[in-house]
């Protein structure tokens, strides 16, 4: 009966998760909305160009939590309460390493960093101002995001969608004071950042420690090698998956620097702010259904999960059209809403265009691949997630262009890999169902 019960929790888990996930890419928009209008194209370009580092301890964050409240809920549905315990204090032991270790190395090699990632003169300098204040407070980011999926995967979903929330809000308000009221550009928008994950992170630890059931006992904290290996295997996957679009941009910020110079790196930066939005809130359908997937597989219900999984295909098909449809209608709405210039506004109504054929085919591939991390399968869930940036985006994105397409390639890449990759998960999901069957 417990297994049936969590099953039923469907909405109460993706409901929070959604929000929680979208909430997350609207605080990079938000940093874009405002830099575009203090500084302009140059602005926008050199965040989209230092994104990337940033981006890597949101992945890594992002990973270790992930994993860690897959293998907590595992053990849970499989009654194994202690060995549950010891994941989570392990979980939040990794996430404080990595803090540390992230901070480190950020701070010293920062601007190699950011000249690997292309950023040059005038760029290079609104980079550094950016995303060194970012490197200074990572380990506020690294425990606002990887706290936020234990506390769902106790069941404390109002309480991780309230984490972000107040960061968002927190984020919304001090980027407009710190870029326009007080004029300092690029570097608010990053100490904003910092100060956002930071308010999110005393929710999250708040929670933990108001709650005597939650408390954490000395001996959960000690790493255990199994336990860590366990975490680490499963978390590969989502931190795969939320590092998959960083080197993406990468790639398409080479791409773009080539065949359309600063500018064009401008309008795939609103591009990636948009396709990011769109993603992050179909990704919150697999974020929102892992714990009761996780559950039940670790319960032996099998029906269960294809049922949990049917149902959040449903929802992920009719999120795609509405998204699809909202592109389509206000593409033309984000020239202006990111303070671009003329010529680009028309790059970026055209290049948008692409960002929607890609829609339904990304849909698909994200939640498969939360599905097979979720029910434990770390080999195919890992090859899912590197999939996009090792294999698929880097075919197009170099390719096209090559066939004579120039520019108008690099748009194209980002579709074509999104239908490569959809085909390929609904083949492992097909080889996955049919070994369980057996």
């Amino acid at each position: 009966m417990a297994e049936k019960k969590m099953e039923n929790q469907f909405w109460k888990y993706v409901l929070t998760a959604m929000p929680t996930i979208l909430l997350d890419i609207v605080a990079i928009i938000v940093d874009g909305f405002f830099v575009g209008r203090a500084v302009g194209d140059a602005g926008l370009a050199a965040v989209n160009l230092a994104w990337p580092a940033a981006a890597v301890v949101y992945a890594v964050s992002k990973g270790i939590g992930a994993g860690g409240s897959v293998v907590m809920s595992t053990r849970r549905g499989a009654g194994d309460e202690e060995g549950a315990e010891r994941a989570r204090g392990n979980t939040i032991a990794l996430l404080v390493l990595t803090a540390v270790v992230m901070t480190a190395l950020l701070t010293v090699f920062l601007r190699p960093i950011l000249r690997f990632l292309g950023a040059e003169g005038e760029i290079m300098e609104l980079a550094w101002d950016y995303s060194y204040v970012i490197a200074l407070g990572c380990s506020t980011y690294v425990l606002s995001t990887g706290l936020a999926p234990l506390l769902r995967n106790r069941g404390k979903t109002m309480a991780a969608m309230y984490a972000v929330t107040a960061s968002i809000l927190t984020n919304i308000v001090l980027d407009a004071v710190l870029t326009i009221t007080i004029p300092w550009g690029v570097f608010g928008a990053g100490l904003a950042t910092v100060i956002a994950g930071g308010v999110s992170s005393v929710i999250c630890i708040g929670v933990i420690l108001c709650d005597r059931r939650e408390w954490l006992r000395r001996k959960d904290l000690r790493l255990e090698g199994k336990t860590v290996w366990s975490i680490l295997k499963i978390g590969a996957s989502p931190m795969g998956l939320f590092l998959s679009p960083s080197l993406v941009i990468v790639f398409s910020n080479w791409q773009c620097l080539r065949y359309g110079g600063d500018m064009a790196v401008a309008v795939y930066s609103v591009l990636s702010y948009l396709a990011g939005a769109c993603q992050s809130l179909l990704q919150g359908v697999g974020e929102g259904v892992q714990p009761i997937i996780s559950y039940c597989r670790g319960a032996s219900d099998h029906d269960a999960v294809r049922r949990t999984l049917r149902r959040a295909a449903a929802l992920t098909a009719g999120m795609t059209g509405a998204a699809m449809l909202f592109v389509l209608l206000f593409r033309g709405s984000l020239p202006a809403m990111f303070g671009t210039s003329a010529q680009a506004g028309e790059m970026i109504c055209h290049a948008a265009l692409y960002v929607a054929a890609a829609l339904p085919f990304l849909g698909a591939a994200r939640l498969l691949s939360s599905y097979f991390y979720a029910v434990d399968e770390a080999r195919v869930a890992t090859v899912m997630a590197y999939a996009d940036p090792v294999l698929a985006t880097p075919v197009f994105l170099f390719g096209l262009p090559l066939m004579g397409l120039g520019l108008e390639g690099v748009w194209m890449a980002y579709p074509a890999a999104q239908i490569a990759l959809a085909l390929m998960a609904m083949g492992l999901l097909h080889r996955y169902h049919r070994r369980v069957a057996a």
